[in-house]
């Protein structure tokens, strides 16, 4: 195979709580494959299942790895046999023996894994043994760390006794075994700086080439009445956290200046049946109920999402990514909803909803507000100037021109590894063309 020849990139990802790390990897694996490069996406079926809707380019393939769930009621990663997936090491080898299986057989030129090793420690020795097992063999992919703009997870990593030591986990990882570290994010915005200590101890080349925003469609031309206020609860259900905004959001609509509108509320598949018949009872309580229609998140939700009136949505990475390309764009009312995590003083979701709000004219409701219909309008009426401020959202392009160099370089070098990565010949900034 020449330097020059379709490359072959292997992505390891799990996305069980949500959908916005699958979403991410189908905008990078779309953009790599349209380039004509192979594509392999290694998770397991859940994962795979909440990324159904999503585009992921003609050249993709999967690798199912052996299952893992999210135990909502306990808040832990599990094995299928409802074991904590860190305490079920014999699980944990068999998805080691998955990964070493393909890369034996595949031979990718480049694995990326996201969002480890700076997220989901509980990944640790699965991919540790994986790691282990190419630095100890003649076969040497490209190897990538894929990572969000902000990186807050105090309680992730167990075996961590502070915040410090989690991050210093994830450094001595990233620095042991990984060529280059891509964070999906505008430097001018956050840097990692902002939200990970010891960053300075980051040793391999650190690119931000963009936000990624996923593929939109152009807004139509339709008449005011015909454009809906489009709710959303992201790609994952959780009680606790997604079924509040939904509720109120429902509950709004007869309240709201938009109330003449259709309502149309997008729910993920992960939503219980038990929960979605309540949905379904509250709606049918309102005064219009007509007037707001549930549906699963599928490939329509972009349409709706860039001919909507109005967006009611969580404030997850990429719901924030698309907020301020519609307000910047369109200047539609935007309300976004950020969680806030008990063990930080200000969780991720509230400094991302934060900052861009301020920038681009969005209204956040943070989760310590009191949550109601009336504050929910109340912040859809708040119609800030969209602002004059840029933000690079073509991150996955330049993403995929950062990984063809390197994975071509890799292929020149054709190096076994060793504890000491090799640095990619590379500019950072790297200079895009």
């Amino acid at each position: 195979m020449t330097e020059s020849s379709p490359h072959h990139f292997a992505i390891y990802v799990e996305a069980l709580l949500g959908a916005g790390h699958m979403r991410k990897v189908a905008t990078l694996a779309k953009e790599l494959s349209d380039r004509g490069h192979k594509i392999t996406i290694l998770c397991s079926p859940n994962s795979f299942k909440k990324a159904a809707s999503f585009n992921f380019g003609k050249h993709t393939s999967w690798h199912a790895l052996p299952e893992v769930h999210f135990d909502e009621t306990r808040g832990i990663y599990v094995s299928p046999r409802s074991i904590a997936l860190e305490e079920d090491y014999a699980h944990t080898q068999k998805r080691a023996d998955s990964i070493i299986g393909f890369l034996q057989d595949q031979q990718p030129d480049t694995l990326i894994t996201e969002p480890w090793p700076l997220g989901k420690g509980i990944y640790d020795n699965e991919m540790k043994m994986a790691l282990d097992h190419i630095q100890n063999s003649a076969y040497r992919p490209a190897l990538i760390a894929l990572s969000r703009d902000l990186l807050l997870y105090p309680n992730d990593r167990n075996l961590a006794k502070s915040e410090a030591e989690f991050d210093k986990a994830g450094i001595d990882i990233i620095n042991r075994y990984y060529d280059a570290l891509i964070t999906a994010g505008d430097e001018n915005i956050f840097t990692l700086k902002d939200s990970i200590r010891g960053y300075h101890h980051i040793e391999i080349p650190i690119y931000y080439p963009g936000y990624f925003l996923s593929p939109l469609p152009d807004r139509n031309t339709l008449n005011d009445h015909e454009r809906d206020v489009v709710v959303s609860a992201g790609g994952g259900f959780s009680q606790n956290n997604h079924l509040p905004l939904l509720e109120y959001a429902i509950r709004a609509r007869q309240f709201s200046d938009f109330k003449h509108h259709t309502w149309r509320i997008f729910i993920s598949e992960d939503c219980p049946s038990h929960l979605m018949q309540q949905l379904e009872s509250l709606r049918r309580q309102q005064a219009n109920p007509d007037g707001i229609i549930f549906e699963k998140n599928s490939a329509e939700y972009m349409h709706h999402l860039v001919n909507a009136k109005a967006v009611i949505s969580m404030a997850g990475l990429n719901s924030v990514v698309e907020a301020a390309y519609l307000k910047k764009g369109y200047n539609i009312p935007i309300a976004l909803y950020a969680l806030r995590d008990p063990a930080l003083p200000i969780s991720g979701q509230e400094m991302r909803a934060e900052k861009f709000g301020a920038i681009f004219g969005l209204s956040v409701i943070r989760k310590d507000d009191l949550l109601t219909p009336e504050n929910i309008n109340q912040h859809l009426r708040a119609l800030e100037p969209a602002g004059h401020s840029t933000i690079e959202l073509n991150g996955a392009k330049r993403s995929a021109y950062i990984l063809e160099h390197i994975s071509s370089q890799q292929r020149r070098l054709n190096v076994k590894h060793s504890h000491t990565p090799y640095m990619p010949i590379i500019a950072n900034p790297f200079d895009f063309p």
